[in-house]
């Protein structure tokens, strides 16, 4: 019997205060208060300005030097993020929610089903959860968690909010390096029967991503897509869930649950 094939993507959603040590990485390297909104308008920012000055090439003079330290300034800024990190995770002051493990059990880990694991999050707690929980149920092997946005343990890897593989202040060799990471961790995605998107928000900041999943859409295989977020979530992120289908409009069927709930 041909098995399911699984795939859970995971979002900041899943992890409870998932963003107090970014906000206190940004409060540390630009002295200023802010909230999750606003760290992500600022780590766009940055993305433009570099952007900007990788456009400007020989053009203008001072082009290159704006842009070598506007390249170390988001450097600076990415591994502040990455130590407050990796020092919340160790003092348990970021954790994966409870209900991660009821959606492994549930939804994810049967003799029926072959699964794969995704995540946008730098963080590694739901990682270690999903390591547990899949050695818990007997399989000795579990498939590596893809950090499809990088991971704190290293912090040029992290991609920051409407970054992309192919950015102009990138040499091509990373950009090829990257983009050929994100075919190899999306390739499960793309042959899933039913994909699991839990505390995803589907960001239009994040277009690349959605590109991927209206990628996995179009094939024929994808019977069914499962919405795990907040009841307050539920209008926004289904709406995106739904567009993800254009323009083939293929009949996917769309359940939301209620995380609250599981």
């Amino acid at each position: 019997m041909k098995k399911n094939r699984v795939a859970l993507l995971i979002g900041a959603g899943a992890v409870e205060n998932a963003w107090t040590p970014v906000i206190k990485a940004i409060k540390e390297f630009m002295h200023i208060e802010t909230t999750p909104d606003g760290a992500n308008f600022i780590f766009a920012n940055f993305i433009y300005m570099l952007r900007i000055y990788a456009a400007m090439g020989d053009g203008e003079p001072r082009a290159p030097i704006m842009l070598d330290i506007s390249k170390r300034n988001t450097y600076f800024l990415k591994e502040a993020v990455a130590e407050h990190l990796r020092i919340a995770q160790e003092n348990n002051e970021i954790k994966a929610r409870p209900a991660l493990k009821r959606i492994l059990e549930k939804f994810v880990i049967s003799d029926d089903n072959d699964f794969g694991f995704a995540t946008t999050n730098w963080d590694k707690t739901t990682d270690e959860i999903i390591d547990q929980e899949v050695k818990r149920f007997g399989i000795t092997n579990p498939p590596t968690v893809f950090h499809i946005h990088g991971h704190m343990n290293d912090c040029n890897s992290l991609y920051l909010p409407s970054e992309f593989a192919e950015e102009t202040f990138r040499t091509r060799e990373e950009s090829k390096k990257i983009g050929q990471l994100h075919i190899e961790g999306f390739q499960f995605f793309m042959e899933a029967t039913h994909i699991i998107l839990y505390g995803i928000s589907l960001d239009p900041l994040d277009a690349e991503l959605s590109q991927m999943l209206r990628s996995a859409c179009n094939f024929d295989h994808l019977k069914e897509v499962t919405i795990i977020n907040l009841e307050n979530e539920k209008h926004r992120v289904s709406e995106r869930v739904r567009l993800l289908f254009f323009p083939r409009n293929r009949n996917i069927k769309v359940n939301f649950i209620d995380a609250s709930t599981i």
